[in-house]
């Protein structure tokens, strides 16, 4: 199964080591939906975006690509009925026809074959049923520290990020929805991290991991230093991720 796998090879870091969303999100997104039977999180990673649609559907789906990534993903307690994982790719999906009331792709649709994609959910949404899909970007810390990540982030490991990044710089404006858009409000990922929260968030980008791999050293110590003089003495300090949301719906 052929895909663009830049997350496999460290999935226990990238599930311990990256935000998860505000409920917020997730009940602005559930409320689009006319029903709440079942939701698609396609390529769901660890499970973060499956674990917070729970509370707002009878069942999720959760599938992705990687076997190594939808291991790490586990269900609520009491809710293992109720959270079906599968290794599937996003543009192949075993699911029904007219089935599904909403499909969440969260930090992934950039990876994906677009148009083989809209098909397979012009086959599985219902009729009115509601595609989310969004990404967030470099995070927000201070003036100091951002500049210390941006050098981290473009200067040294530039040449090792995926062509596809370009399109989550871009907020997702180079995106074509399937159907028609809906305008939605504006979320951030918000976290008090520590300090070794925030180096392990830079260690689990893939543009980290590629450099890793190719040149055997972790370019995070060339800033790590730095980085922890700039963070200062404060055991969490505020870090923020805004999110670009898409939201499109199927017509009834």
């Amino acid at each position: 199964m052929s895909f663009n796998d830049h997350f496999s090879g460290h999935a226990d870091l990238y599930a311990s080591s990256r935000p998860d969303y505000p409920v917020e999100l997730f009940e602005y997104v559930a409320g689009l939906c006319s029903d709440n039977q079942l939701a698609w999180d396609c390529a769901a990673g660890n499970g973060q975006a499956a674990r917070g649609l729970l509370p707002y559907f009878d069942r999720v789906v959760l599938t992705d690509a990687s076997a190594q990534q939808i291991s790490q993903a586990s269900a609520p307690e009491g809710k293992e009925e109720d959270f079906l994982r599968a290794v599937m790719l996003a543009e192949s999906i075993a699911l029904g026809d007219n089935l599904v009331d909403l499909v969440v792709v969260a930090q992934a649709l950039h990876w994906f074959d677009l148009q083989k994609f809209s098909r397979e959910l012009d086959r599985i949404l219902r009729p009115g049923g509601i595609l989310a899909a969004w990404s967030y970007g470099v995070h927000h810390l201070d003036e100091q520290c951002d500049e210390i990540v941006r050098h981290l982030y473009e200067d040294i490991t530039g040449p090792y990020w995926p062509p596809e990044r370009r399109i989550v710089e871009n907020h997702y404006v180079d995106i074509e929805m399937p159907y028609n858009t809906i305008p939605a409000p504006a979320f951030k990922l918000q976290k008090f991290w520590s300090i070794e929260q925030v180096l392990g968030y830079l260690r689990s980008w893939s543009g980290v991991q590629r450099y890793q791999n190719d040149l055997g050293s972790d370019p995070v110590l060339l800033v790590e230093e730095q980085l922890r003089q700039a963070f200062g003495d404060e055991a969490k300090r505020l870090v923020e991720w805004p999110l670009t949301l898409l939201i499109s719906r199927k017509l009834a």
